[in-house]
């Protein structure tokens, strides 16, 4: 067979091939920056387009934010009207008859709780001595099963162990669950039927009411021991029917007025503002325990600090649309300081250094030159202080009356005269505090001419008395609003078994009503 083999072309009749094939052109330098502009071209449009596709996600994605917020909004209304019917039900007719019974079935639970949990040691101990679960002696029907390899047919005295067991079982496991029912229907009447007051369809549950007087007034102060308390109403010619109702009336009612009011006149407050403030005064402690402590301590917690100071925002802005007083006079101060004298009763202005908490040995070694000498007050605030906002005042915080220090603060400058430092350390929440006492000023018995009052406290009384007197105006606005709005405000009794109740013999209810408009919610 014959092998076929390629011919070769000469190289001659190559070299001529070459001449006619197409031959790589070098670009020119125009071209390559046309090349290079175009890439840039489609790369901008490229990204233009992602960036158009980021922005329509971003956009549909606030839509549905904005979406799920109305529909939020519309649930949690629909909710609280629910809420308002289901509690305006349980607070008359049936619904009220219903509430009754719920506190008697919780009373009823709360009888039978204690014998059920000594029944129950009883059952336990039964069954564990009716099954010698403590015998070592006592059959193993597992053993007995596996010797004989295979199922076995229980005789009557083991049926009849199984069915008792089953029986104990059933009555172990069935009643806690029956009584643990009663007591959540009966805590559900008793909190929805327990009700102190209502302004329109607005109800307020007991609940809150007795927490609020617990946590929040002067009873947390006075309740040391009953005798303090009932001296404390006394003294300003209250019952307790009096003083509970009179914080419904400042508290609740004139919160929820308030909130309509503003609905009314189309006044907001805005939500960063809140945050600010919270910020703000959450700023002043070094750690979250002390600052959940100081709120604590207070009445509040995080949620309802955060309540107040939005409601304390609307209450203001609702006093600047809708309120105008005159700015109170020299007189008015005098008289107003008068009347307050013991509240500014040895006042002390004060500066001091702040140390962190952890900078012990700083901080004495600072206070140890400051009292030898060698080192003055002034320089040690600009060169130590961690409070920035006196740093530059040179450590002035102000009067003790005026200002609200922490009780360690307050200890720690009460016995200083003017221009003494103190002698040791102060510790508290904020940190650790070398105090000076700047300036001391004692109320005179009579007040004849503001000269030698300090200025802060003239212009704290003058803010004092300005506030009072918008505070009374807003009071018969807020009357005028209500009964042209048919907006009705009720108090209703009070049910016995409250915490903070005491038998008091009202002497002088008429003094009362002036003074407790001060002192009762504190």
């Amino acid at each position: 067979m014959a092998k076929w083999k390629l011919k070769e072309k000469p190289k001659e009749e190559v070299k001529q091939t070459k001449k006619f094939l197409p031959q790589k052109k070098e670009k020119t330098a125009e071209e390559l920056e046309a090349i290079e502009e175009k890439k840039a071209k489609q790369a901008e449009a490229k990204a233009k387009k992602k960036a158009e596709a980021e922005a329509a996600r971003a956009k549909k994605k606030a839509e549905n934010a904005t979406k799920r917020a109305a529909k939020k909004k519309v649930s949690d209304k629909k909710k609280k009207e629910r809420a308002q019917k289901r509690e305006k039900f349980y607070s008359k007719g049936f619904g009220k008859v219903l509430a009754i019974v719920g506190r008697f079935f919780a009373k009823l639970g709360h009888w039978i709780a204690v014998p059920f949990v000594f029944l129950w040691k009883l059952i336990v101990k039964g069954v564990r001595k009716f099954f010698q679960l403590d015998d070592d002696t006592a059959p193993n029907l597992v053993d007995v099963k596996k010797e004989k390899k295979g199922l076995r047919r229980l005789d009557n005295r083991q049926r009849a162990m199984r069915n008792r067991a089953i029986l104990v079982a059933a009555v172990v496991v069935i009643c806690p669950i029956v009584i643990l029912g009663g007591f959540k229907v009966a805590g559900a009447l008793e909190l929805n039927g327990g009700f102190a007051g209502s302004t329109g369809d607005t109800y307020f549950k007991e609940a809150d009411v007795t927490k609020y007087i617990t946590e929040q007034t002067l009873y947390k102060q006075y309740a040391k021991s009953l005798s303090t308390w009932q001296q404390y109403l006394s003294m300003y010619g209250m019952t307790t029917e009096t003083f509970r109702e009179k914080c419904i009336q400042d508290k609740f009612q004139h919160e929820e007025m308030v909130r309509r009011a503003c609905d009314h006149e189309g006044i907001t407050v805005d939500e960063d503002k809140v945050d600010e403030h919270v910020a703000s005064f959450r700023a002043k402690y070094d750690s979250d325990a002390n600052y959940k402590k100081a709120l604590e301590n207070a009445g509040f917690t995080e949620d309802t600090y955060r309540d107040n100071v939005k409601q304390t925002m609307l209450e203001k802005a609702l006093i600047e649309k809708v309120i105008t007083v005159d700015a109170p006079s020299d007189d008015d101060v005098k008289t107003y300081l008068s009347s307050a004298s013991s509240t500014y009763k040895d006042a002390r202005q004060s500066s001091h250094i702040l140390f962190d908490a952890k900078d012990t040995a700083t901080a004495q070694s600072v206070l140890d030159q400051i009292n030898a000498g060698t080192l003055s007050f002034e320089a040690a605030v600009a060169q130590y202080s961690k409070d920035e906002a006196t740093k530059a005042k040179g450590g002035d915080r102000g009067w003790d009356k005026i200002e609200s220090f922490t009780s360690a603060y307050n200890n720690g400058l009460s016995g200083l005269s003017a221009g003494e430092v103190c002698k040791e350390l102060v510790t508290d929440s904020e940190g650790i505090h070398i105090i000076k006492c700047t300036a001391k000023w004692d109320t005179p018995d009579t007040i004849e001419s503001l000269d030698g009052v300090p200025q802060a406290i003239i212009e704290e009384c003058r803010k004092k008395k300005n506030e009072s007197n918008q505070a009374t105006e807003l009071t018969t606005w807020l009357q005028t609003f209500a009964t042209d709005n048919g907006i009705e405000n009720k108090v209703f009794p009070m049910p016995n078994g409250l915490p903070y109740y005491t038998e008091v013999s009202a002497s002088s209810s008429s003094a009362a009503s002036s003074a407790a408009t001060t002192t009762s919610t504190g």
